[in-house]
């Protein structure tokens, strides 16, 4: 979450261009990677070699098999390598047409419709030309400084001062796979630790049904393969399988909580906790990062603050799980799988609905089932209200989990969180709104006090953005126009991080 863009050369170092051929059939590339995408700041460029050496088959469980292709990676100090399906290729492919377009880069093996996938002709090929493909990447510096292509590549951020700890509060059951190992992956590639907590400290199991071959009905509503992949990475991470306990959490040690959702059944264990509340409610009072997406929400809107009451979120702007999706997820199963998309008799909207100020504070986002993924968060959608970030459901999994890690960088540069919402997605602005808050303990009939008290509380808003206020509620007015220097990288739609 740099604030300068890519594309203005801010952290490039030259490139070295003519391929370096290493054997028979095999290429590598040698390209100059900045400092800040490969060390420390006073490290100097790193020559990064890159070759695709090898493929494999892979056969998990039940599930069709599936050709991997091995991306070996080596700088002065470093070696690693990364693992990543056809489809992952060609999603990087799509971006880097639409962001770059195709001029001096080498020809993407495209898709073939016919042939078995353990052919070692086609597979050859393939790998041969992924090679190349990559190879020209890495030599385009525009293209090779983006944090898509990084992320791609598995060239990890360093860390930069403290390391920023995030808790992750999960139930031992039935979690959803997506909103817990997209944000754990996106965060620890930033350079941040997650730290897992469960009840009593057991290693937990997301729900069943979105991770197997036949997804939750019809081989549909499961998992995507890419958030599969990232949850059986998380999987071997230590602090998945040494959590905590919720009694044993400490709010002031973690800079961000972050409550994945989740709809089945066990899910009601983490929505019900009085010790999980308690430690959230301990945590808002500190002012710092909060996400929440789906079920998570409504886990967080269900604590109070003990002054007033009412709901921590009773005058945030906030989104959840929306009715829409869930009446449609239930009216599509329900014939087979009873009320399993149905946590609760009542809707999460109307239940969330109920604990804000004004229903209009929900916002159930686009009308439709588009999903965001690493290159195009067209789909996605995110609500930002000072320190709170929330999103609706697995589609908006990326773009969350990116702007909880732009908010953590906002916050340790300012010192304080963004005051304003915005609603993120790829191809539309960031929507800025201004904040109109209302005494409730004074008489609204009074007009003229009530220009007054707007302007000092617009004059004031900088210094108010505190999670845990209480007596100013937050409505919307029309949008003005976004300052765009001012937005952190990562509220930006993917184009614009790194068009030409």
């Amino acid at each position: 979450c740099q604030r300068g863009h890519p594309r203005q050369g801010r952290y490039a170092k030259r490139v070295k261009r003519p391929h370096r051929l290493v054997g028979k059939g095999t290429m590598m590339n040698e390209a100059y990677v900045s400092d800040r995408s490969m060390g420390g700041p006073d490290r100097p460029s790193a020559p990064l070699h890159l070759h695709v050496p090898a493929t494999a088959l892979i056969q998990e469980d039940e599930s069709d098999p599936y050709i991997v292709y091995t991306i070996n990676l080596e700088d002065d100090s470093h070696k690693w390598n990364v693992q990543r399906r056809y489809s992952q290729f060609h999603a990087l492919n799509d971006w880097v047409n639409q962001t770059f377009g195709q001029a001096g880069l080498a020809p993407f093996p495209g898709k073939t419709f016919w042939g078995d996938k353990a052919d070692h002709h086609l597979t050859e090929q393939r790998r041969l030309g992924l090679e190349q493909y990559l190879c020209s990447l890495v030599r385009h510096p525009r293209i090779l400084h983006t944090p898509q292509f990084r992320f791609f590549l598995g060239i990890k951020a360093p860390v930069q001062g403290r390391q920023k700890r995030v808790l992750a509060p999960l139930p031992d059951n039935d979690f959803d796979p997506t909103e817990s190992a997209v944000p754990w992956k996106i965060l620890t590639h930033e350079g941040c630790e997650v730290i897992f907590a469960t009840e009593l400290g057991g290693k937990p199991q997301a729900d069943p049904l979105l991770v197997r071959k036949e997804g939750v009905l019809w081989g549909q509503l499961g998992a995507e393969p890419e958030a599969k992949q990232f949850y059986r990475e998380m999987q071997e991470d230590r602090n998945f399988n040494n959590p905590i306990s919720w009694e044993q959490i400490e709010p002031s040690d973690y800079d961000a909580v972050i409550l994945t959702g989740g709809h089945a059944p066990k899910m009601k264990q983490y929505l019900e906790s009085e010790i999980l509340r308690q430690k959230l409610r301990e945590f808002w009072a500190l002012n710092r990062t909060v996400g929440a997406i789906c079920h998570g929400a409504l886990c967080l809107a269900r604590v109070t603050d003990e002054l007033t009451g009412k709901s921590v979120l009773y005058e945030k702007q906030t989104t959840g799980l929306p009715k829409f999706m869930e009446q449609a997820a239930y009216i599509a199963t329900g014939w087979k799988l009873g009320s399993y998309y149905r946590t609760y008799p009542e809707y999460l909207q109307d239940e969330m609905m109920s604990l804000l100020h004004n229903r209009e504070q929900f916002k159930t986002g686009p009308m439709g089932l588009g999903k965001g993924t690493l290159f195009d968060d067209s789909g996605a959608f995110v609500v930002i209200d000072g320190n709170y970030i929330s999103a609706r459901w697995p589609g908006d999994a990326y773009l969350y989990a990116q702007t909880i890690v732009a908010q953590l960088q906002a916050q340790e540069d300012s010192d304080g969180s963004v005051p304003h919402e915005h609603y993120s997605g790829k191809g539309k602005e960031p929507i800025r709104h201004k904040h109109v808050h209302h005494d409730l303990h004074r008489d609204d009939t009074n007009d003229n006090d009530n220009d007054n008290d707007r302007d000092h509380d617009n004059t004031n808003r900088n210094n108010h953005g505190n999670n845990n206020a209480t007596s100013h509620p937050a409505t919307t007015q029309a949008p003005v126009a976004p300052q765009d220097e001012h937005v952190p990288a990562a509220y930006l739609p993917a184009a614009a991080l790194a068009a030409p």
